[in-house]
């Protein structure tokens, strides 16, 4: 009997639910704010540890008295409860509660720019939108979800989206399909970079913590050697 329950599942596949291109490119605009949102994150952990080294390395100026009461503000600056809870991965539900709130924010200020009387809304398809990178041809997503390390503005990225619409409807499904598969990856690599820092920071305030019992001169030594396992580590901001 058993048996013949594992044939009959095997006569009868998981269907896969059809997606049309107008659904798959709404997929796409949802799924680059969320990657947006990621990143936005990330870029704001990978900043705390671009500041810790920047501390660090501006600290070897001072004499060892001093500097080791620098070491410890720097340390307790860059582990505070507050940063250590950003460091965490961000759940899947609250990252789409942003990205729903950035779409709205986008789309207000899209509305606000087109209403001027001095903006062009269209764009020749000649043209290649620099915001979005490079290469004429490909999808959007993933290009346009990297607004946030290129220094754009929120306002711009709703812009941009607009401006890129043209070119979006020329776009095959194929390659809304595939650009929305690299986003899913992207997006699904970042638990292991924010983890991967979240643990780093962690563990410099339990050394940091697990420190003060020692005198100085040795307790010197471990804070600049914690610090540096820290900095030294190039994965944490790639």
């Amino acid at each position: 009997m058993g048996k013949d329950k594992k044939k009959d599942n095997a006569s009868h596949p998981v269907a896969i639910p059809f997606k049309t291109k107008e659904s798959l490119k709404r997929d796409n605009k949802k799924l680059s704010r969320e990657l947006r949102e990621l990143q936005r994150r990330f870029q704001e952990v990978t900043n705390v540890i671009h500041h810790l080294e920047l501390d660090y390395e501006s600290s070897k100026d001072s004499p060892p008295p001093m500097r080791y009461n620098i070491l410890k503000e720097i340390i307790k600056r860059s582990t505070t409860d507050e940063i250590l809870e950003k460091s965490r991965p961000p759940s899947p539900k609250d990252i789409k509660a942003a990205a729903k709130r950035a779409a709205i924010e986008d789309s207000a200020s899209t509305s606000r720019h087109y209403g001027s009387p001095h903006t062009t809304r269209d764009t020749p398809s000649h043209q290649k939108v620099s915001s979005r990178g490079t290469l004429e041809g490909t999808t959007s997503g993933l290009l346009a979800s990297c607004k946030g390390f290129a220094g754009l503005s929120d306002h711009t990225a709703g812009v941009t989206e607009n401006k890129i619409a043209s070119q979006d409807m020329r776009m095959s499904k194929k390659e809304v399909a595939t650009d929305n598969d690299q986003i899913v990856k992207e997006i699904v690599s970042f638990e292991s970079r924010f983890l991967r820092a979240h643990n780093r920071l962690n563990k410099l305030r339990q050394d940091y913590e697990n420190s003060k019992g020692l005198l100085f001169p040795k307790r010197y030594a471990a804070m600049k050697d914690m610090i540096k396992v820290v900095i030294q580590d190039k994965r944490l901001t790639s």
